[in-house]
């Protein structure tokens, strides 16, 4: 398991990758923002990450890229983390509530790909849900942004779909499985609004007024 994906699970792995790639040129940037540090010194752990990322195989072994995070690289970084930790405050998520939503979604994405439902709608639930999936995985990396980001677009999907939605929510499975997803959104967004400190939108209001779902 790497980032707590499965090694076969090979999509997810190139996503994080990318994200690791944009965290340490955004990490490097920065660095040299800052003007009351020496710049070469705290950026001196970096060369060793970018040789791992620019020649980084996914069917290699994990040796060569190993003996490059030797302990002076590992230190400097941690030298980097504290000082840009003490500018910036971290928003985190407890591994739990992560792995709760992973949970709830999952079993959802099963219920979607079990029930007969209006193709178009069945393509854009688990579409949506595929890039929650995915941004979820990617939260260690990538951060709340991403998760936020993906509760945004799901919500707007389903409104500008709004009439289609309408169509096939009239099935009582379907209806259920539709405010089964916006609960999953809602849940998902209390979780990052707690770790933000901000006062969440109710998601399941919100869709139910602007897709006029029947309570």
């Amino acid at each position: 398991m790497i980032f707590d994906v499965d090694s076969k699970d090979t999509e997810s792995l190139l996503r994080l990758l990318a994200d690791l790639i944009m965290l340490t040129q955004n990490t490097k940037s920065r660095i040299n923002a800052l003007n009351d540090i020496d710049h070469e010194l705290y950026l001196k752990p970096f060369a060793n990450i970018e040789k791992i990322l620019s020649a980084l195989n996914l069917d290699s072994s994990w040796k060569p890229y190993r003996d490059l995070l030797n302990e002076p690289t590992l230190y400097g970084l941690r030298f980097c983390s504290d000082k840009l930790s003490r500018i910036d405050q971290a928003e985190t998520v407890k591994k739990e509530d992560i792995e709760e939503i992973q949970s709830k979604l999952a079993a959802l994405v099963e219920d979607i790909l079990g029930t007969e439902i209006d193709m178009g709608v069945k393509e854009l639930l688990l579409r949506n849900l595929e890039g929650l999936r995915q941004s979820l995985i990617a939260y260690r990396v990538r951060g709340l942004e991403g998760i936020e980001r993906e509760v945004e677009v799901g919500l707007g999907a389903l409104i500008i779909n709004r009439e289609k939605v309408e169509r096939a929510s009239s099935d009582n499975k379907v209806g259920s499985l539709i405010k089964a997803y916006f609960v999953l959104l809602e849940i998902t967004n209390k979780t990052v609004a707690a770790a933000k400190s901000i006062k969440e939108i109710g998601v399941v209001d919100v869709a139910n007024k602007l897709i006029n779902m029947s309570s």
